[in-house]
């Protein structure tokens, strides 16, 4: 884990989109969705409930933030 990807994973939380934090940042969706995923791996335990362009906490992704 990394400074980098625990402030992308507060932007993603605080946008709502891993889009929207792409944009912002400059990036591909895909690279957003490939750090948290790392970041996911990384803690063990999923952060995101994934749905049709929307995206919610789990409890882990709650402690998490």
């Amino acid at each position: 884990m990394n400074v980098d990807q625990m402030r992308l994973f507060l932007e993603v939380v605080s946008l709502g989109s891993f889009q929207q934090a792409a944009e912002h940042n400059y990036i591909s969706q895909r690279a957003v969705s490939q750090q948290m995923k790392k970041l996911e791996d990384q803690l063990g335990a999923p952060l995101f409930i994934r749905e049709h362009n929307h995206i919610r906490l789990t409890a882990a992704g709650v402690y998490f933030r």
